[in-house]
């Protein structure tokens, strides 16, 4: 069997380079910041774009800039929606973020 070609093996690569981004945003889904279920809990609002900044781009692993940041009300707590964007290559991801009472003693 003759080579393959190197457009052909261009095309290959950027399959499975698109796989793996997709199976990253699926485990990213289920992780802690992936879904309103299951938000990111910080102890201070000082701290909810900082650590939604801390994730890098799940396709090119590059670093993240805050977009959007919403606040939704869920009873009497606030969960905060934080739509954040790869510097490199644009990709969007939203991350969930809750702010929980610290008690002291």
């Amino acid at each position: 069997m003759p080579p393959k070609r190197p457009r052909t093996l261009a095309r290959e690569a950027a399959r499975d380079a698109q796989k793996l981004t997709e199976a990253k945003a699926k485990l990213a889904a289920i992780e802690a910041g992936g879904s309103p279920e299951r938000p990111i809990e910080v102890a201070s609002a000082s701290l909810v774009e900082p650590r939604a900044l801390h994730f890098a781009c799940l396709a090119c692993d590059g670093a993240l800039e805050l977009v959007d940041h919403r606040v939704r009300h869920e009873g009497s707590a606030l969960l905060r929606e934080l739509v954040v964007q790869c510097k490199r290559c644009s990709r969007r991801r939203t991350v969930w973020v809750r702010v929980v009472q610290v008690k002291l003693h």
